[in-house]
């Protein structure tokens, strides 16, 4: 997900995946982590509901680099914003092939209770995709679904899952 430096292609090449259940429309989990990732907070205080916001801050190596490229990080964000607002006319190479952020996470209350990962609804849960991946993402989900027979299913995929949540 972590693609610092530009923004997420349109189109996504996702190759679907086989499901052994009668499901007509089961779509790979890689198709909804971006969007979970990007829409559903990571931290929540579970008294008010206030996200916590990620930080991100450059690593040691990516400021060694920019350092012997005579780059600061201001510069490089400017190059940034201007390549994409020029579809990257410019050719300005991204050097984000490797992790060049350290993401920590700034608390926006004062409640002093604890954080628990954010809630994905899916008002069309079918085969439970959504909900896989927002337990992988440590994350909770709500799914609804009005087919007993894809909520059998559902229920089926989502239960190692679940069982692993509980250790």
């Amino acid at each position: 997900m972590e693609t610092f430096g530009r923004n997420k292609r349109t189109v996504w090449p996702i190759n679907p995946k086989p499901y052994k259940e009668a499901h007509f429309a089961v779509f790979p989990e890689e198709l909804c982590e971006t969007p979970l990732k990007a829409g559903c907070p990571s931290f929540v205080c579970i008294k008010c509901g206030n996200p916590k916001f990620p930080i991100y801050t450059p690593s040691k190596e990516y400021e060694k680099l920019l350092k012997s490229q005579r780059k600061t990080e201001a510069y490089t964000s400017k190059r940034r914003e201007e390549a994409i607002k020029v579809g990257n006319a410019f050719g300005v190479k991204k050097v984000s092939a490797y992790p060049d952020y350290k993401i920590s996470f700034e608390q926006t209350c004062n409640c002093n209770v604890e954080f628990t990962g954010g809630v994905v609804l899916d008002p069309f849960f079918g085969s439970g995709t959504t909900g896989v991946v927002a337990l992988k993402q440590q994350k909770k989900f709500i799914g609804i679904e009005l087919n007993p027979e894809y909520i059998e299913i559902a229920n089926k995929r989502l239960k190692p899952h679940l069982e692993q949540r509980k250790l």
